[in-house]
């Protein structure tokens, strides 16, 4: 077995583990401030080190618990940044997104989430009454502006050429 990569068995032990710490977060959230815990010299202190020559293993998971410890407390009575409080079933499913690796570009490469994608779009299409729109979903506002300013250079001059045309067969010849 390759060196980075873990067995099925460890992978649920490391869950668990993670799953103990995320669960012990979420059960004194309501109770924590929500300002991060210790100074800037402080949080440095703990988190800046050296590169390790070799994996740290148990120490690392051990230090998660710091991260939490030391982690601005995003709940329900956070309203700050553009990211509001954290949602645990995302969370939970955040997880199989992660372990499936799927790459949502082209049906082919993922058929299960791009028609789940589609489906969602057409939803939204729905509840806004567009139901002729079709679209895509993004991680968001900055990636859907950088979108939607490409789809709008593409509209007025567009860069695909023959070469680069995606039905090949249909391309005119040169």
């Amino acid at each position: 077995m390759n060196p980075i990569e873990i067995s099925p068995e460890q992978f649920k032990s490391l869950c668990e583990q993670f799953l103990a710490i995320a669960s012990d977060y979420l059960m004194e959230l309501d109770s924590r401030s929500i300002p991060a815990k210790g100074s800037g010299a402080e949080i440095d202190r703990i988190f800046r080190a050296p590169l390790p020559e070799t994996g740290l293993a148990d120490e690392a998971l051990r230090a998660f618990s710091d991260v939490v410890q030391h982690s601005r407390a995003q709940n329900g009575r956070f309203f700050g940044y553009v990211l509001g409080s954290g949602e645990t079933a995302g969370a939970a499913t955040d997880l199989l997104c992660s372990v499936l690796n799927q790459n949502v570009t082209a049906w082919r490469s993922s058929p299960a989430a791009v028609t789940l994608e589609k489906t969602v779009v057409s939803w939204l299409a729905k509840i806004v009454s567009c139901r002729e729109f079709h679209g895509v979903l993004c991680g968001g506002g900055s990636a859907a502006n950088l979108m939607g300013l490409a789809m709008a250079r593409e509209t007025k001059a567009p860069a695909q050429t023959p070469l680069f045309n995606r039905d090949f067969a249909s391309a005119p010849a040169s």
